[in-house]
């Protein structure tokens, strides 16, 4: 992925959505240039990405899985808000 991230961290997480059902997950903890937070994990569906709320995965049911090239097309979309 080609996007520039803050900030960012690697974090593993109990993650208690349908999906993953208590599974030990790694995600990345980040923050976007116009200061949103954003998630990023990747599984066997893809790349879940949350933005605007931190911890969100893990916590909430996963954002469906998307392609890489989705996934950037996402936080391209999020930088360009507000």
């Amino acid at each position: 992925m080609k996007v520039p991230l803050l900030n960012m961290r690697l974090k593993q997480v109990n993650c208690d959505c349908d999906s993953h059902c208590g599974e030990l997950v790694q995600q990345i903890e980040a923050q976007l240039p116009n200061g949103k937070p954003i998630v990023i994990m990747k599984d066997w569906a893809g790349y879940h990405v949350a933005i605007g709320e931190r911890n969100a995965i893990g916590q909430f049911q996963c954002p469906p899985g998307v392609s890489e090239a989705e996934a950037e097309r996402i936080i391209r979309k999020a930088m360009q808000g507000d």
